[in-house]
């Protein structure tokens, strides 16, 4: 066969990094993800989609977006995504287009039934955002924040909805707000699973006395005095064999008991007690108590006034041992120590059957794990934004990029892909399928045997240049 071009032509020529982004665009495609956004930002949802996939794909935000443009096939021109360029591109993302987005975004999605919510938090370091306060900070940064609501479908595991927050304003405060912002663009009779920093008096009387109320399942925590209750109430009946539960986390016994919630609404309390977990605390609570003991009987002196080793020591004065004192651990300590220890509680106003229950609520982990991918994305680490637009348009940004990634591992986990690559290596394994561009000509690279396997496990077609 003939050379079609000449020494001169090469030398000109171009590559671009593309499987990747072949990907994306496929993805985003066969979600109704771009026809959803060229809907509704007829004039830059391709810039929006852009944008999202360059915050997925360079994850550690090595390159500037207008860089990463020119070495990606991305038929955008570079200049558009500069710095001054990308703040008018927030500025036209505005708060009801987003709300158009999630109500039609909402309704294409294939979840109906049940939904999981979580929050997370944004540290900034404006001081020009209003919204922006001094919270409680998980990672102890010293830094402003704004808190953020997320809902997810179980089923999809895709997140459908997201809302913004005061800094200050902890799980328990956003729930009404998040809900009701929520109903407005799905009126579907849902049914929604929390963990237990949801849970407080306010939050279960407004779930329960809504007209209609709202179905919900939520994790008790151990720390109210229900817990204790429950587990003793349930005792002899999540010991017997008939209560057999068993989970992907594992074996479990689980009971269900009706009861009546303080504003005489009926409930279903699930009390599950998972031995392993149980045994395995317990033997790392025994470890500590012979620590502190093997301590203390050394050095009693220098423990006898710690308010820790008092709660669990007993120390006497005696004359028969070289220290003056005799100790030792206090009785039923092992016991009380662990007494909430592998168990767990749901309260449900929906959910009769215990094995039901369980197994819905441990589809959360599904939906933690893409939220860990929002929690996580190093664009919405100390956020730079100079107002509160700037700073909801990169985080409606930054949902999309969520959208695909959720996809990604949705996919990645159910073909046991994870066995082989992590997220970031499946996606460099695809980037390097370039297309070079020839005077006027697009030449896609061969592609490799792993890259054919992998748009495979996507049902992604083969890409072609015409």
């Amino acid at each position: 066969m003939p050379n079609l071009y000449n020494d001169i032509d090469i030398l000109f020529s171009e590559q671009f990094d593309f499987g990747h982004i072949y990907l994306l665009d496929y993805l985003s495609e066969s979600l109704g993800l771009t026809k959803i956004l060229s809907d509704i930002f007829p004039s830059n949802w391709k810039l929006i989609l852009t944008l999202a996939e360059y915050f997925a794909l360079d994850c550690s935000q090595s390159l500037d977006c207008s860089t990463w443009v020119k070495k990606a096939n991305t038929e955008l021109n570079p200049q558009l995504l500069y710095s001054q360029r990308k703040n008018g591109l927030f500025s036209s993302i505005t708060n009801d287009s987003i709300f158009k987005f999630y109500e039609k975004w909402s309704s294409t999605v294939r979840d109906r039934d049940f939904f999981a919510l979580d929050n997370t938090f944004l540290s900034t370091y404006s001081d020009d955002i209003l919204e922006a306060e001094y919270g409680y900070n998980r990672d102890r940064e010293k830094l402003k924040q704004i808190n953020l609501s997320l809902i997810f479908g179980e089923t999809s595991g895709l997140p459908l909805f997201s809302s913004l927050f005061h800094g200050n304003m902890n799980d328990v405060r956003t729930l009404k707000k998040t809900i009701e912002q929520f109903k407005l663009i799905n009126q579907t009779n849902y049914s929604i699973f929390m963990d237990k920093n949801f849970f407080s008096l306010e939050n279960i009387n407004f779930l329960t006395t809504h007209n209609p109320p709202i179905k919900f399942t939520i994790s008790l925590p151990q720390t109210v005095d229900m817990f204790e209750e429950l587990i003793l109430d349930t005792l002899p009946i999540s010991s017997s064999n008939d209560s057999v539960i068993v989970t992907s986390s594992g074996i479990s016994m689980g009971v269900s008991k009706k009861i009546k919630w303080y504003n005489g609404t009926d409930l279903y309390a699930h009390v599950y007690r998972n031995y392993h977990e149980k045994l395995q605390v317990e033997e790392i609570v025994k470890y500590n108590l012979i620590d502190m003991l093997n301590k203390a009987t050394l050095n009693p002196e220098l423990y006898i006034n710690d308010k820790t080793f008092n709660e669990v020591l007993n120390f006497r004065r005696s004359s028969k041992t070289e220290s003056g004192y005799t100790v030792k651990i206090k009785p039923d300590m092992l016991s009380k120590k662990t007494l909430t220890s592998g168990w767990l509680i749901l309260l449900s106003n929906c959910i009769k059957d215990t094995s039901q229950a369980i197994r819905k609520y441990r589809k959360k982990d599904v939906v933690e794990k893409a939220f860990d991918l929002f929690q996580n994305h190093n664009a919405l680490k100390g956020i730079k934004a100079n107002s509160y637009i700037n700073l909801s348009s990169t985080v409606f940004v930054c949902f999309i990029s969520l959208i695909l990634l959720s996809e990604i591992h949705d996919v990645m986990d159910t073909k046991n892909l994870y066995s082989i690559y992590s997220m970031r290596e499946l996606l460099e394994t695809l980037s390097t399928q370039r297309v070079i561009h020839i005077k006027d000509k697009k030449i896609l690279k061969p592609i490799t045997i792993d890259q054919r396997r992998l748009f495979k496990h996507f049902n992604c077609p083969l890409p072609n240049t015409s």
